[in-house]
């Protein structure tokens, strides 16, 4: 199929019934590899199912081994590579090398340095802003929402509870 396929991709024969007869070949033969491998495909998973059966039965014991081979296979080995500080990789067979070099970059990763400037800003920003607000409240200009500040009376709950949906209220206390 490979000297077909050669033939066929390297023909400049301004002939069209040459180079339509080499594609036929090419694909003749590629039709033939493709069942020659299912077919194989096919006999391997029809051995590996008469071998398991078969170990199934006369070894019990190697049956579960046979089918842990089955799933794909585990990776136990970290890989021995790291980047040094020059932005190298470093192939070091010496894995301890390799393990600290990790942990000090996870370390710096999830443990970055507090900076206690923040806390006192923040803290400081909290502070001015309510001073603020409260200056705008002594503000006699200020007015402030009656309606937002009112009690809540007895007929606006059961308006509220009426207009709910059964088993849709919204808290614990399932007032429905």
């Amino acid at each position: 199929m490979r000297d077909l396929e050669k033939q066929y991709t390297k023909c400049n024969a301004a002939n069209k019934i040459v180079r339509k007869q080499l594609r036929l070949a090419f694909k003749d033969a590629q039709n033939v590899l493709d069942k020659r491998i299912r077919f194989y495909e096919r006999k391997n998973k029809r051995d590996l199912a008469l071998n398991i059966e078969s170990v199934c039965t006369t070894h019990p014991r190697d049956f579960w081994n046979h089918i842990n081979r089955l799933g794909p296979k585990r990776k136990s080995a970290l890989p021995s590579e790291c980047y040094t500080l020059n932005g190298d990789v470093s192939t070091d067979p010496d894995i301890v090398y390799v393990c600290k070099t990790w942990e000090h970059d996870f370390r710096v990763l999830y443990n970055p340095g507090i900076d206690s400037t923040f806390d006192v800003d923040f803290k400081n920003d909290a502070i001015s802003y309510k001073q603020h607000m409260e200056r705008n409240m002594l503000d006699p200009l200020y007015e402030s929402n009656s309606l937002l500040n009112s009690q809540i009376n007895e007929a606006e709950v059961r308006k509220v509870i009426l207009k709910a949906k059964a088993g849709k209220s919204a808290g614990i206390d399932e007032l429905l």
